[in-house]
């Protein structure tokens, strides 16, 4: 049986392939190994890759290595591995393959897709960020009094399509920079399905806790807003960085850091009047820049109470004898 070993580089493109017949295989830095990997992370002899019993290619570490699998948390000392799995060693990835991988991949059929079909998966990658706008455009039509509704419906319509394109087009590019796959269409699902979240918060919420006589619903939207945004920048950011299924480690820190961000803006919402008392924007800004004055309330407060106190000592001081 034979044995093809790849070097893969950072954007996962193949840097050198070897064939062997015998084996194991010693991979490190010494000459001494059939494949080299010029790292200082790399040992002189690092790891051996060997045949199983079952011919599934077996990584083993040589004496006090290990190694790490890309996409896996921690280090191996052995690792079963295949064709998806990736040995990284320094900068660089390893990657093998068998007789039986190629002949699988050469019975695949390469996938030509119609005009018809990419319009069709576009269209579904798009639907969600589609039905985002419509219950926009519902819950402007429902809150409307003056009849103007139309214009608002589509100058808020348009600049969120101008967040989406601009939002999916940067991830996109640096997907492809980084792996040479844009994942658009992930990608476009992704931000779709967050503007869909905040969209059923704003609309259909409310709608819900009045149903339930539990009031508007406005504390809770005040929570959920920033954490569906959150876990749409999330999934968005593992879709660019990332090319395997998401796991329940990114799934579950994910959710904490969403929580955290709702957390924060309930509190900063629970502050509302100290916040409009001094706002926020004034204690980024100089005050030799700043257009408008602030003060702050308690400054404001002390003011007041000393124009009380001298009007006080007014009344009750001499007249003077120019105005008697």
């Amino acid at each position: 049986m034979n044995l093809w070993i790849e070097l893969i580089s950072e954007r996962h493109g193949v840097q050198t392939r070897t064939r062997f017949e015998s084996f194991p295989v010693r991979i490190g830095r010494s000459y001494a190994c059939h494949f080299l990997v010029d790292s200082a992370v790399a040992a002189p002899e690092h790891l051996e890759i060997d045949l199983g019993e079952d011919g599934v290619p077996v990584a083993r570490a040589l004496g006090d290595n290990t190694f790490a699998v890309e996409g896996l948390p921690g280090t191996h000392r052995e690792f079963s591995v295949n064709a998806d799995n990736m040995i990284r060693l320094g900068h660089g990835l390893i990657r093998v393959r068998t007789e039986r991988d190629l002949l699988e991949a050469s019975d695949q059929a390469p996938e030509v897709l119609t005009a018809v079909q990419r319009v069709r998966r576009f269209a579904l990658a798009a639907s969600p960020a589609l039905a985002a706008l419509v219950i926009d455009a519902a819950d402007k039509w429902l809150n409307s009094t003056d009849g103007d509704f139309l214009v608002e419906v589509l100058t808020t319509g348009f600049w969120q399509i101008i967040i989406v394109v601009a939002w999916v087009a940067v991830t996109a590019m640096i997907a492809y920079s980084l792996h040479h796959d844009s994942r658009l269409l992930k990608l476009l699902r992704a931000v779709g399905y967050g503007m869909l979240g905040v969209a059923l918060v704003h609309g259909v919420l409310p709608l819900a806790m009045a149903a339930v006589n539990a009031g508007t619903g406005e504390r809770f939207s005040q929570f959920f807003v920033p954490f569906v945004i959150s876990i749409s920048v999330l999934l968005s950011f593992f879709y660019m960085l990332r090319k395997r299924p998401l796991t329940r480690m990114y799934a579950t820190l994910g959710l904490l850091l969403a929580a955290a961000i709702g957390g924060v803006s309930c509190y900063q919402d629970y502050r509302g009047d100290a916040v409009q008392a001094s706002p926020q924007i004034a204690r980024l800004v100089p005050s030799f820049v700043q257009l408008s004055p602030t003060q702050n309330r308690g400054d404001v407060l002390k003011s007041f109470a000393g124009m009380e106190k001298d009007l006080a000592a007014s009344r009750t001081g001499e007249i003077p004898d120019e105005v008697r």
